[in-house]
C-alpha cells in the first residue's frame, strides 16, 4: 500500500512540475536591454528599440512567461531630424537603448527615462498613467543618465543611478522630472 501511495504522489508531483515548465526563449522578439518591473500582480517589460519608431515597447505578464504587448512608451522618436532619416543626417546607431521604466504609486504614474543623442546627449522622459498610453513627452534633462535605473524610495523620493565609468546617483525633483542633487559614488580607473 505504501509503495502504491508513494507512486501516486510521485506521479502527481511530476504532473505539477510539468505544468510549470516552459521553453526558452520566452519571447521570440529582438527586445534587448530589458528591464522588468512589478506593479501589484503585474510585471511590465520594456526594452531597447534603437532607431525604430515607435520605440520602447511595453509588455505585461502575470507569470513572467506569457507576455502581451500593451503599447510603446515612446510613440514617436521626437529626438531630432536625424531620427527621420531625411537627407544626410541619420541615427542608425542611436535611439533608444538601456532605458528605464518605473511606476510611482503615490501619483499612479509610469515614468520612462532614456539617454538619447539629440545633438547632445540628453535624458528624455515620457510619462503615462496607463502603460498602454497615451505617453506624454516631458522636457528632457540636459544630461545623459547613461544605462540608468530608477528607484522610488519608501519616502517617495525618486533617484536615478547611472554611469559608464563613473557610477553616479542623482536625486530627482518631487515631480521626477529633473535632478536636484547629483553625486559620484564609484569611479572606475
Amino acid at each position: 500500500m505504501k509503495l502504491h501511495l508513494s507512486s501516486v504522489l510521485l506521479a502527481a508531483a511530476a504532473t505539477v512540475v510539468a505544468q510549470d515548465t516552459f521553453s526558452n526563449p520566452v519571447l521570440w522578439q529582438d527586445l534587448a536591454d530589458l528591464e522588468v518591473i512589478r506593479v501589484n500582480d503585474t510585471y511590465y517589460y520594456t526594452a531597447s528599440t534603437m532607431h525604430y519608431s515607435p520605440g520602447a515597447p511595453v509588455l505585461k505578464s502575470y507569470n513572467l512567461v506569457d507576455w502581451e504587448f500593451v503599447g510603446n512608451s515612446v510613440p514617436e522618436l521626437i529626438f531630432g531630424d536625424e531620427y527621420y532619416l531625411n537627407g544626410t543626417s541619420r541615427a542608425y546607431v542611436g535611439g533608444i537603448w538601456a532605458s528605464s521604466l518605473q511606476y510611482r504609486a503615490s501619483n499612479g504614474v509610469f515614468y520612462w527615462y532614456g539617454c538619447i543623442q539629440s545633438g547632445e546627449m540628453k535624458t528624455w522622459i515620457f510619462t503615462a498613467s496607463d502603460p498602454a498610453g497615451p505617453w506624454t513627452a516631458q522636457p528632457p534633462i540636459d544630461e545623459c543618465f547613461y544605462d540608468l535605473g530608477i528607484l522610488v524610495d519608501d519616502d517617495d523620493t525618486m533617484y536615478v543611478a547611472y554611469g559608464r565609468y563613473n557610477i553616479s546617483v542623482a536625486q530627482l525633483s518631487p515631480d521626477g522630472l529633473k535632478p536636484v542633487r547629483n553625486e559620484v559614488h564609484f569611479t572606475f580607473s
